[in-house]
C-alpha cells in the first residue's frame, strides 16, 4: 500500500467515516472533523487516494460506477462550493468580520446580501442533492436539514423560515428589523449553525468529488479527464 505524506490510501475511510450525521451533533466532535478537512489533510488524503495513476504515455478507460449523471454531480459540486463559500463569509471573525460594528452600528443592508445569499446558496444545494441517488450525499443533505430543523425558532426570530422541501425563505422587512446580535450569534464563529452549514457543504462536495470519479478516464499525461468541465476537484488537488 503506497504511503503519501504520512498517511496511505486507506486513512481516507478512517478520516471521512468519521464524518457522519451523529458526528455532526455535537460540537466539539464536528470542529475537529471539520478542522482536519480546513488544516489540509483533507487535501494530503485525498492526494494519496488518487495517486495511483497510469505510466505516462498510456491511457487507460473505465465503466462508469457512478449513481448518477455527471451533470447532476457537477451541479452538486458547484452548488456546495458556492455554500461554503456564502457560509465562510458569515463565518469570518476579527476585523475582516461583516458583523464588524462601526462607530457602534451594523452594516444592516451588508449582513442581510450576505445572509440573502446563503439562503439561496442552501437551497440550490438542498434542490440538487435531493436529485441524487449516492447514499452518502443523500445522508449528508439530509443531515443539513436535520440540523436546519432544529434550529428553526432561532431561525424564524431572524425572518428565516423552513419549507415543506427542506429549502428555505428569507423575510426581508424581519430580517432587518431583528437584532444583528442574533444573526451574528446564529452564523458567526465556530459552532455556529453557519460553521455546521459549511461543514456539511464540504462534506457533500467531497463525496460528488469522489463519485464523479468513477466515471472518468486518464489522460496520455496520467491526469483524470472528467466527462464534464466543472468540479474538477481532483485535478485541482493534484
Amino acid at each position: 500500500m503506497s504511503t503519501y505524506f504520512g498517511v496511505n490510501s486507506s486513512s481516507v475511510s478512517t478520516l471521512f467515516s468519521s464524518l457522519n450525521t451523529s458526528s455532526f451533533t455535537g460540537g466539539t466532535s464536528m470542529i475537529a472533523d471539520y478542522a482536519s478537512i480546513r488544516n489540509g489533510s483533507y487535501k494530503k488524503l485525498l492526494n494519496a487516494y488518487y495517486s495511483e495513476t497510469p505510466s505516462k504515455g498510456a491511457v487507460a478507460s473505465s465503466t462508469s460506477t457512478a449513481k448518477d449523471s455527471t451533470k447532476l454531480l457537477s451541479s452538486i459540486e458547484s452548488s456546495t462550493d458556492a455554500l461554503k463559500d456564502s457560509a465562510d463569509t458569515l463565518i469570518k471573525t476579527g476585523t475582516k468580520s461583516i458583523f464588524t460594528a462601526k462607530d457602534g452600528k451594523y452594516d444592516v443592508d451588508g449582513i442581510y446580501d450576505a445572509v440573502s445569499k446563503f439562503v439561496s446558496e442552501y437551497n440550490n444545494v438542498i434542490e440538487y442533492t435531493a436529485d441524487s441517488n449516492n447514499k452518502n450525499i443523500a445522508s449528508s443533505s439530509t443531515s443539513m436539514i436535520t440540523v436546519t430543523k432544529a434550529n428553526s425558532t432561532v431561525l424564524s426570530k431572524i425572518g428565516i423560515s423552513m419549507k415543506t422541501d427542506g429549502t428555505l425563505s428569507l423575510d426581508k422587512d424581519k430580517f432587518k428589523s431583528s437584532k444583528m446580535s442574533t444573526v451574528k450569534s446564529i452564523f458567526n464563529g465556530a459552532g455556529s449553525y453557519g460553521y455546521q452549514m459549511s461543514a456539511r457543504a464540504s462534506m457533500i462536495n467531497y463525496y460528488a468529488g469522489v463519485e464523479a470519479s468513477k466515471s472518468n478516464t486518464y489522460t496520455s499525461a496520467g491526469r483524470y479527464s472528467y466527462n464534464y468541465s466543472a468540479g474538477d476537484m481532483m485535478n485541482r488537488l493534484c
